[in-house]
């Protein structure tokens, strides 16, 4: 049984559970990381990466064209309900902006080739790949604390019931008991 660990965030906990699954697995574990900084903080500690990079091959003006297309109506173009008030109108276009990563179905896929059975990786709010595993893997997916949990931001997010991780390391029995009901 082979483990994947995927850096796209560091924090404490998830350096321990590196640790520990490779322990427990007698070293049968591959970790990736997706950004130098990751992979360099990994070093540090010790920890042999695969470094997965995409290369940007688009221009700011094709990303740009891309979004405008995906949220502009796009998948928001439909009516708030009991008005005719377009979604994407209302929408903070803004933070689907910030979070916009066209690179990140090619990193999902990258991480698919390889063979593992179970993956550990960070709760990173402000990454899609460790959400897109959990959703859409259909393999065994478990999530790590990598920041804080008991923001507005991640409470609105357990609250839409799009929390895919059936399993959670948390860094505290407090932050576990803000998290258990939605897993």
């Amino acid at each position: 049984m082979t483990s994947l660990i995927v850096a796209t965030n560091l924090s404490e906990t998830l350096i321990s559970t590196i640790f520990s699954v490779r322990h427990d697995s007698a070293g049968d574990v591959i970790v990736v990381d997706l950004d130098d900084n990751v992979h360099t903080a990994l070093k540090q500690n010790l920890i042999s990466s695969i470094p997965i990079r995409i290369q940007q091959t688009n221009a700011w003006t094709t990303r740009d064209k891309s979004f405008r297309e995906l949220f502009m109506p796009g998948g928001l173009g439909f009516d708030i309900p009991t008005t005719k008030l377009e979604v994407w109108k209302m929408a903070s276009l803004d933070r689907f902006n910030f979070w916009f990563r066209p690179d990140a179905y090619a990193e999902y896929e990258m991480v698919m080739t390889l063979r593992w059975n179970t993956a550990y990786v960070p709760i990173d709010i402000n990454h899609p790949l460790p959400w897109m595993l959990a959703r859409y893997s259909e393999r065994e997916v478990i999530g790590v604390q990598c920041g804080p949990v008991r923001t507005r931001e991640f409470y609105d997010l357990l609250k839409s019931g799009c929390f895919p991780f059936k399993k959670v390391i948390m860094s505290s029995e407090r932050d576990l008991e803000f998290v258990k009901p939605h897993v």
